[in-house]
């Protein structure tokens, strides 16, 4: 096992010295929390600061400040704890495959049943039918349990389908999920050996292994909720729910055997422990084992053969390791195994699902996807097989970070190979049903690779392809195969030992393979370049992959002049009329035109018009504009007066088109205060945003800063209120305080003048001041403040906000228990989609310049701003001057 691990090491090592990719920017490099000053200042608000999901992954987030508190932001060590990670998971999976191969091995030979007299700790397994072949037991493999267990280790440490959740740095949340999962099952393991073998404390373990291992698999990312599954499949096809006198109790621990008897009774079908008993010796009709539990045998009042098939879940009773009185049926003991996975799998699935598929199934959850449900479905059958054909047999281009490619299946036969990869799909769950009794290791490894499938590629809305989401389900993939391989045994020595050699060697060869293909792709990963290019060449039909190597060109540029210039821009035009394009090609093309001073074309507007138009505006759709209007406060960007006019309309039309998204308010709210100098107009989109998303703090945040600044104090007030509720864990008191001091500051200078003339009715009666907000500023096409549909009645105050923005505290108590999306982000839903997010740098930052800007910023992640509005004098929204100045609408759009 040792040499697997340095093996293991030493294929990854050359991927260690690549850069940042994809999500990386936009957790990890430009999240201003994870600056060395913010670490050492907050070090609590960078574990909390991930927002990629419900629950913020706290404890990634906790793995990567720890580390980047001593590293910094190299990523040549982060990638190296990743790499470890993977080992110490590979010891893990072989720790659970020698538990899992030992228990089969160790079952009865097939076609001999124990003798009844013998009450040992085996499991009697009935003969297979006559002229059926013994297989899948002791005996059946060509090889031991521990070289089996070492041969599955092995494929699954050096598979190269892995290598996306070893070196892209952020996916260490998958593998740090997985790694709590591993150990759950370890655990859970060692609570079912215990209660076979009837030693106290056997339930404990059970129940703290699933719970405590859930909630900690759950912390690292939403993926480890799988662990109940996961322990169902093993308790179901492995263990059958056996709870005493079953074989494989453990290694080098015998079971205690009862007493001899003089008179023993009989054994009742059904019956419950007596407790307080005399242990009593083995009755005359033993018990046998049935539909994978023990059942009493077959008399007075007992099951026939072959009755209570069921399993892990038969309400029958197990009798007890020390053979304690049983009596009759009318009392039946309940399995403890079934409140364990009521309580911790099928409650928590229905709940589950109560909360999920009513927003999937009216078709909301898929509002910002370019798919709908139906098409997800039908989908996801033919990106299954292809996760099996790149876990078996793996081709180096296949395997990409990048499958936005994909051809989305509209119908059963469009493609074809729609019908035919579900077909498959369920042959192969039918197999694995069927042959659950005769291959458990094939059913086993079927059933879990279609359990750890079944959170992510059914209907909840994240994107279609990931290689990463096998990390784990890949295990069973590898059981299942190698199972099947090494199943079959001829009776004669000499030809067994021959086909042990031919199977042996060519499962070696497979591993191998995987290993020169791992190393070739670590070596590709070792060099961003690199690996722009092979990404962009080996999928030329990805929109993403053309964008990566078009930014990598401006990155590396000399100037202008130089042919990797024009190569990159050329690269970005080509990638922008790919199918399923977003903004962020023609984001580039706008930004590098205007920071480098050459005129901006207007059919790059004209695009963006049409992508808005046709396509769901993703996060990175609503990154990229954000990133065109903070180049030009912060002065990177020279937009002329015609740009600022299609800027503007582009934002306009976006909110046109999506007339219920903060993000995008927000946005709009940022262009006008900042560039188009309309602050009466940002502030009434601000309340618009903190209405229909009133548990963002960052909205809060935003509003509170222009109130200050337009001299509202009464109703800054009531929302640092609001804010202190939203701040759950306490990661922005200091914020909030420094807040409050500055308003009340202010309020005590605004007391002793004049309220501000724009404000003729006092500070914070807001109607009137507000009502002329709905006129367009004069430099913004389309007039933005003239969108009827966007901003009809932008002079009242949204419902659950009355003109005190924030006092009335009953009508926004519910949303304390919203999750504060993303701050310092733009636009980034929120939900667990951190696999369906390109984090891409907005190529703002010295572009070609300096190799640092290769992962300055990224569109999905802004950097904050340069200069704090709060610094403004209360009479600020008077005249048309810069308005809240150069530093944007607040930390965040």
């Amino acid at each position: 096992m040792l040499a697997i691990l340095l093996l293991g090491l030493l294929v990854y090592w050359p991927g260690l010295a690549g850069g940042y990719v994809f999500d990386d920017f936009g957790n990890l490099v430009d999240n201003a929390a994870f600056a060395q000053t913010a670490l050492h200042a907050h070090f609590w608000h960078a574990i909390w600061s991930g927002h990629a999901g419900p629950l913020d992954r706290p404890l990634s987030m906790l793995s990567f400040a720890a580390q980047m508190g001593f590293t910094g932001m190299n990523p040549w060590p982060l990638k190296l704890g990743n790499v470890l990670l993977h080992l110490f998971n590979g010891w893990l999976v072989w720790l659970l495959s020698a538990r899992v191969l030992g228990w089969l091995e160790r079952q009865q030979p097939a076609g001999r049943v124990k003798p009844a007299s013998a009450h040992t700790a085996e499991q009697a397994l009935p003969a297979p039918p006559e002229g059926q072949p013994a297989l899948g037991r002791s005996g059946g493999w060509l090889v031991s349990a521990p070289t089996l267990a070492l041969l599955v280790t092995a494929a699954w440490v050096l598979a190269p389908i892995q290598l996306t959740a070893v070196l892209y740095v952020v996916q260490r949340e998958e593998a740090l999920a997985s790694c709590f999962v591993l150990l759950g099952l370890l655990a859970y393991w060692h609570g079912r050996m215990r209660l076979i073998e009837g030693r106290r404390g056997a339930m404990a373990w059970i129940w703290g292994s699933l719970a405590l291992g859930t909630v900690l698999a759950v912390l690292a990312k939403e993926t480890g909720v799988m662990l109940p599954a996961y322990a169902f499949v093993l308790e179901w096809v492995v263990l059958r729910g056996v709870l005493a006198g079953a074989n494989g109790a453990g290694p080098g621990l015998p079971i205690p055997q009862p007493p001899p008897h003089p008179n023993p009774p009989p054994a009742w079908g059904g019956g419950v422990l007596l407790q307080g008993s005399e242990p009593q010796a083995a009755a005359p009709n033993p018990p046998r084992a049935w539909g994978g539990g023990v059942l009493s045998s077959p008399t007075r009042g007992g099951c026939r053969e072959g009755d209570g098939e069921g399993g892990a879940f038969s309400p029958h009773p197990r009798v007890g390791a020390a053979g304690r009185r049983v009596v009759g049926r009318r009392f039946q003991a309940i399995n403890p195994l079934i409140p364990v996975y009521l309580v911790l799998l099928f409650i928590p699935g229905v709940l589950g699902l109560a909360w999920l598929l009513p927003s999937a199934l009216n078709g909301s959850a898929y509002a910002a996807r370019p798919f709908t449900l139906s098409e997800r479905l039908l989908t996801e059958g033919r990106v299954m097989v292809d996760y099996l054909r790149w876990i078996i047999l793996p081709t180096p281009n296949a395997l990409s970070l990048y499958h936005d490619d994909l051809r989305v299946s509209t119908g059963w036969l469009s493609p074809w190979t729609t019908t035919a990869s579900w077909a498959f799909l369920a042959a192969l769950l039918a197999a694995a049903l069927w042959l659950r009794k005769r291959l458990p290791l094939f059913a086993f490894g079927v059933l879990w690779f279609f359990a750890g499938q079944s959170l992510l590629s059914t209907f909840v809305p994240l994107e279609l392809v990931y290689e990463h989401r096998n990390y784990l389900p890949d295990w069973g993939v590898f059981l299942a195969l190698f199972g099947l391989l090494f199943t079959w045994s001829p009776p004669d020595k000499e030809r067994r030992g021959t086909l042990r050699l031919l199977t042996v060697g060519g499962m070696a060869a497979l591993i191998a393979l995987y290993g020169l293909f791992t190393v070739l792709r670590a070596q590709v990963w070792g060099n961003p370049y690199r690996l722009a290019y092979f990404e962009a060449t080996t999928h030329p039909r990805s929109p993403r992959a053309s964008y990566d190597l078009g930014r990598m060109m401006l990155i590396m540029a000399k100037g202008t002049d130089s042919t990797l210039f024009q190569f990159g821009m050329r690269q970005m035009e080509q990638g922008a009329l790919l199918p399923g394009a977003d903004l962020q090609p023609l984001q580039a093309l706008v930004f590098m035109a205007a920071k480098n001073s050459l005129p901006v074309q207007p059919r790059w507007w004209t695009e963006m018009h049409h992508t808005i138009a046709t396509s769901p505006m993703s996060a990175e759709d609503v990154g990229s504009l954000y990133s065109l209007i903070q180049c030009s406060i912060n002065g990177v960007c020279r937009y002329t007066p015609s740009d600022l006019q299609q800027l503007g309309g582009v934002i306009a039309f976006a909110v046109q088109r999506n007339p219920n998204r903060p993000d995008l308010i927000t946005l709009q709210a940022n262009f006008a205060a900042n560039l188009g100098h309309d602050n009466p107009l940002a502030y009434h989109l601000m309340l618009r945003a903190v209405a229909l998303d009133p548990g963002k703090y960052d909205y809060w945040k935003n509003l509170v800063v222009m109130q200050m600044a337009a001299g509202l104090y009464g109703d800054a007030g009531h929302v640092l209120e609001r804010m202190r509720e939203l701040d759950r864990f306490g990661i922005h008191r200091d914020e909030i305080r420094k807040l409050a001091g500055e308003l009340a500051e202010k309020a005590a200078l605004a007391s002793k003048a004049s309220p501000p003339p724009n404000l003729p009715h006092g500070v914070g009666e807001e109607r009137t001041a507000m009502r002329d907000a709905r006129e367009a500023p004069p430099n913004l096409l389309h007039e933005v403040g003239k969108e009827r549909t966007a901003l009809r009645d932008a002079r009242e105050a949204p419902p659950n906000l009355p003109h005190e923005v924030g006092k009335e505290r009953t009508a926004l108590r519910d949303a304390r228990g919203a999750h504060p999306d993303l701050p310092h982000e733009v636009g980034k839903e929120r939900t667990a989609l951190r696999d369906a997010r390109g984090a891409h740098p907005d190529l703002s930052y010295g572009v070609g310049e300096e190799q640092k800007a290769s992962s300055s910023t990224s569109p999905s992640r802004p950097p904050r701003p340069v200069v704090d509005v709060r610094t403004l004098p209360p009479h600020a929204w008077g005249g048309p001057g810069r308005g809240l100045g150069k530093a944007g609408v607040g930390s965040s759009p």
